[in-house]
């Protein structure tokens, strides 16, 4: 009869076989480009809306700037994380 230790070292050498036999795949310039995609998305619709809002004449309240500071977080935190920049 096998113990639990058996079956979890049985299971860490498969995971391990998996890992070597997939080392050189590479879903870095994919998820450059989701990301940048991503970016482009959240910069368009926050620009869209305050030029939509400047066209009507409406002044900038709180949710206008709470969307400038998002928007600007939701930039920088995916590409400092994707392109490397995380020193």
């Amino acid at each position: 009869m096998a113990n639990s230790t058996d079956a979890a070292n049985a299971a860490m050498e498969a995971a391990l076989a998996y890992q070597q036999a997939h080392y050189g795949e590479d879903m870095g310039p994919t998820l450059n480009a989701i990301t940048g995609v991503c970016i482009g998305i959240i910069l368009v619709s926050i620009g869209l809306r305050l030029y939509a809002q400047h066209m009507i004449g409406k002044a900038m309240y709180a949710d206008s700037l709470l969307i400038i500071v998002t928007g600007t977080v939701a930039q920088f935190t995916p590409s400092r994380t994707v392109w490397g920049s995380t020193k």
